[in-house]
């Protein structure tokens, strides 16, 4: 995790920029190319990790209830339950029996 390097946000690239500060761990988007990770200077590499995963997490938190709006009706199924979970493997699964949904 350096600054310059590329991440993916909903399919749209950003270059990433660390800030060193100090106070509490942010993850800001100032504008459509930039995403802006500021840490505290002693921060380890696996910690920035953590903040990144932890705010793309919430990213995808927030935006899973919106996407069941749209698409439900469309495909004429209801989920029941959603969940995220990280897996090594896979993007996601669904249990059509109890009609669960997890996300990666």
């Amino acid at each position: 995790m350096v600054s310059g390097e590329t991440h993916y946000i909903f399919g749209k690239r950003y270059g990433l920029e660390f800030i060193e500060r100090r106070g509490k761990h942010e993850l800001k988007i100032p504008n459509s190319r930039i995403v802006q990770l500021f840490v505290n200077p002693v921060t380890y590499r696996d910690n920035r990790a953590q903040v990144l995963a932890e705010w793309y997490r919430q990213k995808v938190h927030d935006t899973i209830p919106q996407l069941l709006n749209k698409w439900q009706p469309i495909i004429g199924e209801n989920v029941t339950d959603w969940g995220i979970k990280k897996m090594r493997t896979k993007w996601g699964s669904c249990n059509i029996t109890q009609r669960r949904i997890w996300l990666n």
